[in-house]
């Protein structure tokens, strides 16, 4: 009898981790500041927050909001950023040779992220990096999304491969827990957004790689 040999699937969160998409987030923030006269308040670094979404960033600048409000900022801020999704963003140093490395080692390519569908489809058309992902889920593709465990199974699914033989890579404790649940490896990126704010508990619980190449290197060793 023939063994098959099993097919390995690596998935990677996007915003933080693939591609730095903090700057036109931020940009959209500040734009929808101005539309409602408001200032963008002063903060060290605001991309530590990108990873709680378009209404965590707004709620950060403009304070508690009811539901009307939030979502006639959120229609502004998204429409905005729709416009301009790709304008500062930038894929993070080291990427596009870890996906190459990926793909030469005949791993399936995943992106689970909780961004729009559409946009993260679009911050990867024009980033070029389409074609290198065989499954792509959105945080609107299913009903639930990080930390739950559904976005990761159907990633899975999609690129036949079973769980015990995937891994999520990514920069957020949301990563981490779905990976648990979804019960497939996991690995957090020294240079993403959310790290800092992952419980020490949780962080210990899976490897921390702060480079791409280190990424590689973990993955090769992973992948026997």
């Amino acid at each position: 009898m023939t063994l098959r040999t099993p097919q390995w699937a690596v998935l990677f969160d996007l915003d933080g981790t693939l591609v730095d998409t903090a700057p036109d987030l931020i940009n959209a923030l500040a734009a929808l500041c101005a539309h409602v006269n408001q200032p963008l308040p002063a903060r060290e670094d605001w991309s530590g927050l990108v990873s709680q979404g378009a209404a965590g960033l707004i709620e950060a600048a403009l304070g508690p909001l009811d539901p009307a409000e939030m979502q006639q900022h959120l229609a502004y801020f998204l429409a905005h950023y729709d416009h301009h999704i790709f304008e500062d963003s930038r894929l993070f140093e080291g990427v596009g040779p870890l996906l190459a490395f990926c793909q030469s080692n005949g791993w399936a390519l995943g992106v689970v992220t909780n961004k729009k569908h559409a946009f993260a489809q679009k911050i990867l058309d024009q980033a070029g990096l389409s074609h290198c992902f065989g499954a792509v889920i959105g945080g609107d593709s299913l009903a639930r999304n990080k930390p739950a465990p559904d976005p990761v199974w159907r990633a899975c699914e999609r690129l036949g491969a079973l769980p015990a033989h995937a891994v999520l890579i990514g920069d957020d404790q949301r990563d981490v827990v779905a990976a648990q649940r979804a019960g497939v490896a996991s690995m957090v990126v020294g240079w993403g957004y959310g790290v800092a704010r992952i419980e020490s508990e949780i962080l210990a619980e899976c490897p921390v790689c702060h480079t791409p190449a280190e990424v590689g290197e973990w993955l090769q060793g992973w992948a026997r």
